[in-house]
């Protein structure tokens, strides 16, 4: 992992942060999803599931958040993890980190082998 992806990391706070905000104003989108690339906030969303925080976040910016940090405010799901396995092989999408407070059993599961 590089130096700036240890910087990146900041946006697993930034996530968590985020989701407690939107809980304190009893909104429903409280799961976050912040892709950060090069020290900087590339991509965010927060949404009521997870994968659709993703999919709104990537909706903004298509580019930037390739090989960047991906930070949730929940647990990882394998509903999220398949989607980016797939979206690994039809476009080539890499992420360099995945940082969540934990990881569903079945996501870790996921691969971009099978």
């Amino acid at each position: 992992m590089g130096f700036t992806n240890h910087i990146d990391l900041n946006g697993y706070a930034v996530a968590m942060e985020i989701s407690k905000t939107m809980t304190f104003l009893k909104d429903k989108r409280t799961e976050a999803v912040v892709i950060n690339k090069h020290t900087n906030p590339a991509v965010y969303a927060a949404r009521t599931n997870q994968l659709e925080a993703l999919l709104a976040a990537l909706e903004t910016d298509k580019k930037s958040p390739f090989g960047g940090v991906m930070c949730t405010s929940s647990k990882l799901t394998r509903e999220t993890a398949n989607h980016l396995v797939e979206k690994n092989k039809k476009e080539k999408f890499v992420l360099d980190v995945l940082a969540a407070p934990g990881f569903e059993t079945a996501a870790t599961k996921c691969s971009a082998r099978s």
